[in-house]
């Protein structure tokens, strides 16, 4: 068995250093600030403009030293993965766009770094490293109350499908939202063997009466 574990942002609160390292071995792999969680990591993805980490008014204000962590996690052997290569940065591969696309159809939906970083786990099943991953974990991913990522939910979803269709198993971290019925009680997972209701549209809302409207107004009839 062969284990990838890809590691979100998300955290309660955002509190990221001292949190426990994933426990399945096999490959780690994290994105943007994951490797403030302290934990050991194969490949950082950075799919990002490497500028908006630089700048101390966007991401990359969480780490002040941001040049000196990349030449660090260099050093100790972290694959940094871009879109291309900075000429700040250590060097690290380059992401290979078109396979990932290929995947699909050469289709593009990439909504997140998660996305990008699903598709090379899918794709390197049976390609350079001779040993397919058997399970895909998704740790820190998608918490409740995470607006932010919102968007982001359905891109990441449609990806598991993939690596589900290609055979790996897909786990999930108990806390994310991925894959639940959000908004809906769990038993609605099992539509018509354990929930058989249909979602109610919210109330319309009554539309305001001419009186009303012209009184809002100042308007006397």
């Amino acid at each position: 068995m062969r284990h990838v574990t890809i590691i979100g942002m998300q955290t309660p609160g955002f509190v990221m250093r001292g949190l426990p390292a994933p426990a399945y071995g096999g490959q780690v792999w994290g994105c943007n600030h994951a490797y403030l969680h302290g934990i050991k990591l194969d490949r950082l993805y950075l799919m990002d403009p490497i500028e908006r980490f630089l700048s101390n008014d966007g991401p990359g204000g969480r780490d002040k030293d941001f040049l000196g962590s990349m030449r660090r996690l260099a050093d100790e052997g972290t694959a940094l993965v871009s879109r291309a290569q900075h000429p700040k940065m250590p060097r690290g591969p380059r992401y290979a766009l078109n396979r990932a696309q290929n995947l699909i159809g050469a289709r593009s939906y990439f909504t997140s770094s998660i996305a990008y970083m699903m598709a090379d786990a899918i794709d390197e099943q049976d390609a350079w490293l001779n040993s397919a991953y058997t399970d895909l974990h998704l740790d820190r991913i998608l918490l409740p109350g995470s607006k932010e990522y919102e968007y982001q939910l359905p891109c990441i979803e449609f990806w598991c499908g993939v690596a589900l269709g290609a055979g790996m198993t897909v786990h999930v971290d108990s806390e994310s939202e991925l894959m639940t019925p959000r908004g809906l009680p769990a038993e609605a997972a099992l539509y018509g063997y354990q929930w058989t209701d249909d979602p109610k549209p919210p109330p319309k809302k009554k539309a305001p009466s001419k009186k009303r409207a012209a009184k809002k107004k100042g308007v006397r009839k």
